[in-house]
């Protein structure tokens, strides 16, 4: 959770340079204060009388201008603090509740006073307690606030709070270094002192600006509040992830693509294959198929002489160097084969290889033995 707390906070809308503006009996006071390394730094301080302040007058705008112009802090932001003397501020108890429950019932009290009714804009600060909080409520008029936010605007700053000054504790922290406390809220602040000088109220009351951060004591109205997160960053971290998405998605359908290609090159690779073999195999049905027209038309000119061609050549194809053919006859459906053996081995082995190559049927007829180079005069039936 403190992970997120901290991720979150990177987007929440801070103030490291803003101008501060403190209105006060004795006078306004404007300043500069602005944050390094977690420390804050209240700087160039003017203290200006202005006539008729309680009268709901403001700074006049050329000295804003002026103060502007002096300090080069155009783009600041500004913060204002307001003395309950030029506030209607008053205590209320309320039983424990939730934030919402308790703004509700704010509400309600500020609409039971008619004074304030419509004429005021109003805001609260919360002191809690086990069995009670203690409600500060603070209230102003419409037009004491419309006066400082036309101010503002005509000066060309961005109006950051109007905020009543608060109880506060101080600790003195060092040669030029203190700390001040507000309900949950400290920071440490530095300005030029001498030792153990305790600060004046009115700078004590210029560092409270860097501790108005609720939105609950904010005396503007809702329309004029500043956003509570920083949309700019905002904005970056949504465009950041859309472009994120963006590319994630363009190289997954890309990867999805390639991957779709290559199957479909394989698939073509695979039916061109399929194909060449399809013709192959039709190429050799058809030289199949032509071998046996020719034998056909070759068995229907000379049936008998194509059959003892053909059976000579198979009879002669596994005929070894110790057998040799010299004659074959045809008569009444019978092919008589006559041959030469240099011995009975020779002969068996020679019958046995020319049934099992081509012409299981051949049986020996006869075997006359010679005196001759080729002693065995055989002869073999083979009946069609």
């Amino acid at each position: 959770m403190n992970i997120i707390n901290k991720f979150a906070f990177l987007f929440v809308e801070r103030k490291s340079k803003t101008i501060a503006l403190t209105i006060t009996d004795s006078g306004i006071y404007l300043a500069i204060v602005t944050n390094s390394k977690n420390i804050w730094y209240i700087k160039n301080i003017e203290h200006h009388t202005i006539d008729g302040l309680n009268s709901g007058n403001v700074l006049p705008l050329e000295k804003l201008k002026a103060f502007i112009l002096k300090n080069g802090c155009q783009n600041y932001p500004i913060i204002i603090n307001i003395s309950d003397k030029f506030l209607s501020a008053w205590q209320n108890e309320f039983p424990p509740m939730t934030n919402n429950e308790l703004k509700k019932a704010v509400y309600w009290e500020i609409k039971g006073s008619s004074p304030l009714d419509n004429a005021a804009l109003y805001a609260f600060s919360v002191e809690h307690f086990p069995q009670t909080f203690i409600v500060t409520i603070y209230a102003i008029t419409k037009t004491y606030i419309s006066t400082i936010c036309q101010l503002c605007s005509q000066a060309g700053l961005k109006l950051y709070g109007v905020f009543p000054i608060q109880p506060y504790q101080y600790i003195y922290q060092g040669t030029n270094t203190f700390m001040l406390k507000n309900n949950n809220d400290h920071a440490v602040f530095k300005f030029p002192l001498t030792a153990a000088e305790i600060p004046p109220d009115y700078l004590l009351q210029t560092a409270q600006t860097i501790l108005a951060k609720s939105d609950t004591n904010n005396l503007l109205p809702d329309t004029l509040k500043p956003p509570f997160y920083n949309w700019h960053r905002l904005s970056l971290l949504f465009l950041t992830i859309m472009l994120i998405l963006t590319i994630t998605i363009m190289l997954t359908c890309r990867l999805k693509t390639i991957a779709t290609n290559k199957n479909i090159s394989e698939q073509t690779i695979q039916l061109h294959n399929m194909e060449t073999l399809s013709r192959q195999k039709d190429k050799t049905i058809l030289y199949s198929q032509d071998i046996a027209r020719r034998q056909a038309i070759l068995i229907k000119l000379n049936p008998h002489t194509f059959s003892c061609y053909s059976i000579m050549g198979s009879l002669g194809f596994v005929c070894p160097s110790s057998v040799y053919l010299t004659s074959i006859k045809y008569e009444r459906n019978t092919v008589f084969i006559s041959g030469r053996a240099n011995d009975s081995n020779s002969l068996n082995k020679y019958i046995s290889a020319v049934k099992d190559h081509s012409l299981p049927h051949i049986s020996l007829s006869s075997v006359i033995k010679k005196e001759t180079a080729y002693p065995l005069e055989f002869t073999l039936k083979l009946v069609q």
